[in-house]
């Protein structure tokens, strides 16, 4: 006899593995399996939106997101949203995440809180070119600011 709940599971594995865009429609339960959510999140960042909370914190599975897409940033605990690594993660992955934290509020709070209790990573960010002047002028204002 098959273990129906392996076959399941080995199933939504492959799915997730070919296209982790199809995490979205698995069932709840799958959506707290942390090697389920891995594998949708190393092929589709922004799958981390359907996972559980407890997941969303979970640095290993935040780093594989942001490093697929950096975006997947905004879907991240609190917590680890200050988290340098993670933080910097985003931003290789995706320069533009500057433009659009600025345009979503609550990226956009936590990228500042991070960058201003973070000299070094803000210099890193410069040090890499991911981010330019301008953005340093700017960031740098509303730190001061805040």
């Amino acid at each position: 006899m098959y273990n129906n709940k392996k076959v399941n599971k080995e199933f939504i594995l492959d799915t997730v593995l070919n296209d982790g865009y199809k995490f979205r429609f698995v069932s709840k339960n799958f959506k707290e399996d942390r090697s389920i959510v891995l594998t949708a999140v190393q092929n589709y960042g922004l799958a981390l939106e359907y996972t559980s909370e407890d997941l969303r914190a979970d640095t290993e599975v935040v780093l594989a997101a942001v490093q697929q897409d950096g975006m997947a940033l905004e879907y991240v605990s609190s917590e680890l949203r200050a988290n340098r690594d993670v933080v910097l993660a985003a931003v290789q992955q995706n320069k533009e995440i500057f433009n659009y934290a600025v345009r979503n509020k609550k990226v956009f709070i936590y990228l500042i809180k991070t960058l201003k209790n973070d000299q070094k990573l803000l210099d890193d960010l410069r040090i890499l070119e991911l981010i330019n002047y301008n953005q340093i002028k700017q960031l740098k204002r509303i730190i001061i600011d805040n």
